[in-house]
């Protein structure tokens, strides 16, 4: 059997990526006898219905080919959960705010990404899974990249999980977040983390300019400590644990 699955996996490692499409996701979370008399005009209004999308393990290697701006939002618009686990993603090129307004839980883990930069556009972003991502190295990156209504994030097996500020740094950031790689966020931690990365009431600005934007200080107390000045290297909504599969 282990043999079996290795050779399957060689099989899978060697064929070419498959570029996203409006005909992977019907085929993917529509009825196949639905998808055999439908008209493609139907199919279409199906797939703007839905609320949950899996396109795990489609080796997708980009979010963004293969369909255009339009029909992309249009497909998506609804989705409130996004399973895109087991893919070839290098980055989050398309998963934004404005192709999926109504997100909530994305499965990333088991990917390629070195940045995720367009996940700070999702406005509804609560549930979130980038474990096994090994590349994915930049905390600072990563930091800035996390949308304040983020509530529960894995990260496990990243390269930045390994920063010795990772933890706090993320903590004292996201101020809603309840778990940090199935770990509780405890009032006692997130205290310490601000007094480490939180922003300094007491320095304001002698000349009048505004305060100083909290997420921002944040990451640039995050750089300073690492480098001394430079950055460092609805349905039942499911969980992040449940998004291995």
């Amino acid at each position: 059997a282990e043999d079996v699955a290795a050779l399957l996996d060689e099989r899978e490692a060697a064929a070419p990526d498959e570029p996203l499409s409006l005909a992977t996701v019907a085929r993917r979370n529509l009825p196949d006898d639905f998808l055999e008399l439908a008209e493609p005009e139907a199919i279409a209004r199906a797939v703007a219905k839905l609320d949950q999308v899996r396109l795990d393990r489609c080796r997708l290697a980009s979010f963004v080919g293969g369909m255009s701006v339009e029909v992309r939002r249009a497909s998506f618009a609804n989705v409130t959960a996004l399973y895109l686990q087991r893919n070839r993603l290098t980055s989050t090129r398309g998963v934004d705010g404005e192709t999926l307004p109504r997100l909530r839980f994305l499965a990333l883990q088991g990917n390629r990404l070195r940045a995720v930069a367009e996940l700070g556009t999702l406005p509804n972003l609560a549930l979130l899974d980038l474990s096994e991502n090994p590349r994915l190295s930049r905390l600072d990156e990563l930091v800035s990249s996390m949308p304040p209504s983020m509530r529960f994030l894995s990260c496990v097996g990243c390269g930045c999980a390994t920063d010795g500020d990772y933890r706090a740094a993320l903590v004292a950031s996201l101020p809603r977040l309840k778990k940090l790689d199935g770990v509780d966020v405890t009032g006692r931690e997130r205290d310490d983390a601000m007094a480490a990365f939180g922003e300094d009431g007491d320095e304001g600005d002698d000349e009048g300019e505004g305060e100083e934007n909290p997420g921002e200080a944040r990451r640039e107390d995050h750089s300073a400590a690492k480098t001394g000045g430079s950055s460092s290297s609805a349905r039942n909504e499911p969980t992040v644990a449940s998004s291995s599969s």
